[in-house]
């Protein structure tokens, strides 16, 4: 086990293998899902909206509803040093979707780019104004008629779900735009050092493990040795992770806007861990994960998983060799 902090110096990697341009990942036949980069040969997900729902990470909220089939998850820190998801929604469409939460500073710039439909439930006053003003379909308890339920299973608040059913339809059927760029699903592994798993240093218990399983090229998702699961039993296991170390400058509230070089970002994808920055200049465009030069990492296409870790947190990574070269150096 090696722990290694934040910010040290970067050796960075391109992706190898055969690029599919971010912006061309929308069109063309067949066609591809724009969230996930996986083929879309009957148009689903390229004539759906993003669906991106505010999920509570708890003890007491789990096992959630949905994750298992989100595209791409975001996870950051609020009040109290616990975690909390925007699951967005695309590819796949899950029966229920919960528990649903309230928003923070944060939401509006890590949203943005999504447009389509945004569900959560309440916050303060000026969270929610800055959500409702993003231009996108908003869904809180205040409209959202029987789109919304209570499991009586639960105790509130961890027992406030959505029927996705009833949401897919209150937004023109535009779809969100790539947030990544790809590999091909033939390339091969990228240039970057072979890890076995990866714990990052959010506040316990939320300090969560990442672990490579070679047979599905997907990362297991643990607390500890227990995998977590999704409310289907399904093992939350992403394609891709992304850590993005980011300055939280309150509790819920980082910095999420940005082009300083200093601006860093792991990669996990095909077993390897590349080192990289990344940049958001305005609230609308997504998020670019770069190298050096400023090319983009690719991604293998499927699921990715966002993980904007306090800037300085430390994360503890297992080499796949006893002789590979650590992270930073």
């Amino acid at each position: 086990m090696r722990r290694r902090a934040a910010g040290l110096g970067l050796v960075l990697a391109l992706a190898a293998g055969v690029i599919v341009p971010a912006a061309a990942a929308s069109s063309g036949p067949p066609g591809v899902a724009p969230l996930t980069g996986l083929a879309d040969p009957q148009g689903i997900a390229r004539h759906r909206p993003a669906l991106a729902v505010k999920i509570e990470n708890t003890p007491e909220a789990r096992p959630q509803a949905g994750l298992d089939v989100a595209d791409v998850v975001y996870e950051e820190v609020v009040e109290g040093d616990i975690t909390r998801f925007w699951a967005v929604f695309n590819s796949r469409d899950p029966i229920d979707v919960g528990p649903i939460r309230s928003v923070r500073p944060l939401d509006p710039d890590l949203i943005a780019p999504l447009g389509g439909v945004t569900v959560y439930s309440g916050g303060t006053t000026p969270n929610v104004a800055a959500i409702r003003a993003l231009g996108a379909v908003w869904v809180d308890q205040t409209n959202a008629g029987s789109a919304f339920y209570r499991d009586a299973r639960r105790l509130a608040p961890h027992n406030l779900y959505a029927h996705t059913a009833t949401l897919w339809g209150r937004a023109a059927p535009v779809p969100p735009p790539p947030l990544f760029t790809y590999t091909a699903r033939s390339a091969p592994p990228p240039a970057g050092e072979p890890v076995r798993a990866v714990t990052l240093g959010f506040t316990p218990p939320y300090n969560v493990t990442y672990t490579d399983d070679p047979t599905s090229k997907a990362w297991t998702r643990s607390y500890g040795t227990v995998p977590q699961r999704a409310a289907s039993g399904r093992v939350l296991a992403p394609t891709n992770v992304i850590i993005e170390f980011v300055t939280y400058t309150a509790p819920a509230e980082a910095r999420l806007l940005g082009t300083a070089p200093d601006q860093t970002a792991w990669v996990l994808t095909d077993g390897r861990l590349i080192e990289g920055r990344w940049s958001k200049p305005s609230p609308a465009t997504p998020t670019r994960f770069t190298d050096r030069s400023g090319a983009p990492i690719a991604l293998r296409p499927g699921s990715t998983w966002v993980e904007l870790l306090p800037a300085g947190a430390p994360v503890d990574v297992v080499a796949a060799s006893p002789h590979a070269r650590p992270p930073g150096r």
